[in-house]
């Protein structure tokens, strides 16, 4: 599965990372409606995302109306199947696949609706720098079987953009697992977020049985013009379920979806 040099690691510590949670400034015109400088903050927002110049008019113009946009009401009711580009599903997963995805070997996703909103996913994934940890792990924590690997999850849409890290070890023969996640960093344009946390669910994969490690970034979110609110999940999953070069994968979902 995993196409990695492995080598033998030495492992000097953990260093304390410290967590930061960005957040919406906004103050927001009586009524919920949105303001001029509003407005120009998602346009320059949609412009670094890659949307077209029809893409951001159309998103405006629905958004000065006040109508839902495509891409909320698929996170929050039609519960979307995931898309996942060359790698092999296997029929286990079926019922995991009501969410957005993307995995290594595709790190990068936008899913577009008709209306031009969208939802972009982003995957990130690096050699982890051992020798910026003060303190030893024991040493089975490592073995020639594997390698440590750092990923940055993030996602954006017309609503804000959400982004943490983790750290995961990958190992050949096997679990792998989820040593750590941290610094967390939501952003929303039009609302609000709240009950924020950054938690591994699963910290080890269940190999035998077809089950990831699993971690996720948990906020609820508010929007200021109607005052609807979701609750939103972006999780990585680790393991050797999908046929791709780690077995990493993204989704990002809404509180409706159902993963084991």
């Amino acid at each position: 599965m995993k196409k990695f040099l492995v080598s033998s690691i030495s492992l000097l510590g953990l260093l304390c990372l410290t967590l930061f949670i960005g957040s919406s400034n906004h103050t927001f015109a009586k009524g919920g409606e949105l303001t001029p400088s509003d407005y120009s903050e998602i346009k320059i927002h949609m412009e670094k995302d890659g949307a077209s110049e029809e893409d951001i008019s159309n998103v405006i113009k629905k958004l000065k109306e006040g109508k839902t946009l495509d891409s909320e009401k698929a996170m929050v009711t039609e519960k979307p199947k995931a898309f996942f580009s060359n790698a092999q599903i296997s029929k286990s997963q079926d019922s995991e696949n009501d969410s957005f995805s993307i995995t290594d070997e595709n790190p990068e996703k936008t899913f577009r609706f008709e209306d031009g909103s969208y939802i972009k996913l982003g995957l990130k994934i690096e050699d982890t720098n051992l020798e910026k940890y003060s303190q030893p792990l024991q040493i089975n924590t490592l073995s020639s079987s594997g390698i440590f690997k750092t990923v940055t999850v993030k996602d954006s849409s017309i609503f804000g953009w959400a982004s943490y890290r983790a750290k995961i070890y990958l190992d050949t023969r096997y679990n792998d697992y989820i040593d750590d996640v941290y610094s967390p960093n939501i952003h929303t344009l039009t609302g609000t977020f709240a009950d924020e946390r950054l938690t591994i669910n699963r910290k080890y994969e269940i190999r035998s049985q077809n089950i990831t490690a699993k971690a996720y970034l948990y906020f609820k979110f508010t929007n200021a013009q109607n005052m609807s609110a979701k609750t939103t999940y972006l999780k990585v999953h680790a393991g050797d379920k999908i046929n791709d070069r780690y077995g990493i994968w993204v989704s990002f979902t809404d509180g409706s979806a159902k993963y084991y």
